[in-house]
Formats: structure tokens, C-alpha cells, sequence
């Protein structure tokens, strides 16, 4: 019974660490980089548009985190809610750049995805701080 529970607590870290924000961002990116239904704008190519999107929505908003950790300043979870504002301050920077090269190249969908994920991050800001 211990055993199948180990296993069981195994998978839902495993998944519960891949699918952050951080994790879908690289797959949504990947994804529409390659299927959007109305295409990825007259400049880009699905490599570039995946590259763009995992690198301003996904690394650059989790670098802070990791390197913070790495210092031993929070965990990877970010625990301390106070520890939490400088660290949502970096990663709104991303998806802000994330949006306006994606708008300045013509990809109107990752555009729309990474404003979303601005959004998001904002109210989770707000929520935060409340």
C-alpha cells in the first residue's frame, strides 16, 4: 500500500510541475507555433514563433525563481508570499516583451496568448498583495 501511494505522490508532483503556467506556455507555444488556425503572421516561422514564445513566456518569466532559489532566498514554489512581488514584477517584463514582439511581427495569436498570460499574472499580482 505505501508502495502504490510513493508512486501516486510521484506522479502528481511529476505533473504538477510540468503543467505551471511555465510548462503550458511551452507547450502552447509549440503548438500554435505550428497549427494556428490563422497562421503565424508574414515574418515568422513556426521555429522562430515557438523560440520567441518559450523564451518570453516561459524562461524569462522563470529565471528570477530559479535564480533565487539557487541563492537559497525562497523555494521553487515561492512559499513566502512576501517574496512573491519582485518575482511576478519579472515575469509580467516577460509576457509584456513576449506581446509586443509578437504584435510587432504580425503573430496576432501568440500576441493575444502572451496578453493573456500579462492579464493573468497581473491579477495574481493583485491577488497577492490583497
Amino acid at each position: 500500500m505505501k508502495r502504490s501511494l510513493s508512486i501516486e505522490i510521484r506522479v502528481a508532483k511529476t505533473l504538477s510541475n510540468v503543467l505551471t503556467p511555465f510548462g503550458v506556455a511551452a507547450i502552447m507555444s509549440i503548438v500554435l507555433s505550428w497549427f494556428s488556425p490563422i497562421g503565424i503572421g508574414p515574418t515568422m516561422s513556426p521555429p522562430s514563433s515557438a523560440s520567441i514564445g518559450i523564451l518570453t513566456l516561459c524562461i524569462f518569466p522563470f529565471l528570477p525563481v530559479i535564480y533565487s532559489a539557487k541563492r537559497g532566498k525562497t523555494d521553487l514554489d515561492v512559499s513566502e508570499v512576501k517574496k512573491r512581488v519582485p518575482l511576478y514584477g519579472l515575469g509580467l517584463l516577460g509576457y509584456a516583451l513576449g506581446a509586443m514582439v509578437f504584435l510587432v511581427l504580425g503573430n496576432w495569436l501568440m500576441s493575444v496568448m502572451a496578453l493573456a498570460y500579462l492579464c493573468v499574472g497581473m491579477n495574481m499580482l493583485l491577488i497577492t498583495l490583497a
